[in-house]
C-alpha cells in the first residue's frame, strides 16, 4: 500500500504542525520508576501525541491520520538494570500504559560518557472512538522509532519545552515538554539539565510551516482518558510496522 504511506507522509506533517500551531496542546505528566527498594531510579516529565495512520472502512479505502495525547495520569512501569561489577546501572526503561491496549515504552541505555534514548516502542488498538470508521476494528498494532536527539552526560537529565517530533514506522510522537533523566538520579529529583539546541533557538520555537492535506485523507485528533476502557481482540505479531531508522552517531557503550 505505497499510495498510503505517500499520503501518510503529507498528513501526519500537518497533524504535527496543527498541534503545533492551534490543536489541543497534550497534558504534561509527571513519572518516575523505583527500584527495589522504592527509589526512583528514573524520573520523566513530558506531553505526548501520536499521529497514526489507518484505513477507514468505506469502498475506497480511504488513507486517513488520527492524533492522541498520552493521560497526565498514565500507568507507570519499568526498570533500572545494573552492571553488577560496577555497581552502575547501564540500561533503563519506562513504560506508559492507559485505556485498554493503548502504551509507549522508551528505552535508554548508558556509558561512562553519555545516556541517550535508543528505543521507542508504541501500541495501539484500532477502535472507532480513537479511529473514526476505521476499517480493522479491534486489531492490535505496535510501531517503534529511534529518537536520535534524546540524550546528555550521565549524572545529569536532558530538558527540551520545544516540541520533537519521533518517526515510528509511518505513525510518528511528538514530545512536548520534555524532561528526563534515566540513571544517577539522587534524592527523587532531576539533578542539573543539559537543553536541547532547539530550546536555544527562537526561530525554531516561532517558526510555522504550513502543509495542505492530500484530498483523501483526514486528520481527526482524540484525547484518551486513562480510564476508557476500550474492547478489542488481540492479533498476531505480524500486524508489527517495521521501518528501518535513518542511521545516525550512536554513542557506543
Amino acid at each position: 500500500m505505497a499510495w498510503l504511506i505517500g499520503l501518510t507522509i503529507l498528513a501526519l506533517s500537518s497533524a504535527v504542525k496543527g498541534q503545533e500551531s492551534g490543536a489541543t496542546a497534550p497534558p504534561v505528566g509527571h513519572f518516575a520508576v523505583t527500584d527495589e527498594h522504592h527509589n526512583p531510579c528514573l524520573l520523566m516529565t513530558v506531553g505526548m501525541t501520536f499521529h497514526v495512520p489507518y484505513v477507514k472502512n468505506d469502498t475506497k479505502s480511504t488513507g486517513a491520520v488520527t492524533s492522541y495525547h498520552l493521560p497526565a495520569d498514565a500507568n507507570v512501569t519499568g526498570s533500572c538494570e545494573e552492571d553488577t561489577k560496577k555497581n552502575q546501572k547501564k540500561e533503563a526503561s519506562i513504560t506508559l500504559s492507559w485505556a485498554d491496549g493503548f502504551n509507549v515504552t522508551v528505552k535508554f541505555k548508558r556509558n561512562d560518557t553519555v545516556f541517550y534514548a535508543k528505543e521507542i516502542i508504541a501500541r495501539y488498538v484500532l477502535n472507532s472512538d480513537v479511529f473514526p470508521d476505521c476499517k480493522d476494528e479491534g486489531e492490535a498494532k505496535h510501531v517503534n522509532g529511534t529518537p536520535h536527539d534524546i540524550h546528555a552526560m550521565p549524572g545529569r537529565s536532558y530538558l527540551c519545552h520545544v516540541a520533537v517530533n519521533v518517526t515510528l514506522g509511518n505513525a510518528s510522537v511528538t514530545f512536548s515538554d520534555l524532561q528526563v533523566q534515566p540513571f544517577m538520579v539522587k534524592g527523587g529529583n532531576f539533578s542539573k539539565a543539559e537543553e536541547c539546541a532547539a530550546d536555544m533557538s527562537t526561530t525554531t520555537a516561532h517558526t510555522t510551516i504550513h502543509h495542505t492535506h492530500p484530498g483523501n485523507t483526514t486528520v481527526h485528533h482524540t484525547t484518551i482518558p486513562a480510564n476508557t476502557t476500550v474492547h478489542h481482540t488481540t492479533v498476531p505479531a505480524n500486524t508489527t510496522v517495521h521501518h528501518t531508522p535513518t542511521p545516525s552517531p550512536t554513542p557506543t557503550p
